[in-house]
């Protein structure tokens, strides 16, 4: 079929002929695809937050949007404030803490309501954390 009788469709990433027989699709070099939030979240959630980890076209698309996104800089952000706070290492509880919550918590079980001290109203775990 002759170009002059064909309708040409452009969309986001592709260039489309469209002709009474078949359409025909191939990829478009002029035609660049711009990534969007839930694409560079996905991205992020597939493959963290370090850039050289990502596709090079994807990271292309990925820093063009940090560059222009306030969002998309605050969800690397936020990536990256969770990676350092998986990497960091464990808090320790303070020593004999566990024995205070048993000890209170036995404590409680025993103890009438209303304690001469006015700390009835308080929970155990507020009175082993007084102490």
């Amino acid at each position: 079929m002759p170009i002059e009788s064909a309708a040409l469709q452009q969309t986001d990433c592709s260039v489309t002929w469209i002709d009474d027989s078949n359409v025909r699709e191939r990829a478009s070099p002029l035609v660049e695809h711009a990534m969007d939030i839930a694409e560079f979240e996905d991205l992020i959630d597939r493959l963290g937050d370090d850039p050289s980890r990502w596709p090079d076209d994807q990271r292309r698309e990925a820093e063009r949007l940090v560059a222009t996104s306030a969002e998309a800089q605050r969800l690397l952000a936020d990536a990256k404030a969770v990676r350092e706070a998986l990497a960091a290492p464990p808090v320790r509880a303070p020593a004999g803490l566990a024995d205070r919550i048993v000890t209170a918590a036995r404590q409680a079980q025993v103890e009438p309501q209303g304690s001469p001290e006015g700390e009835a109203d308080q929970p155990a775990a507020a009175k082993v954390f007084a102490r």
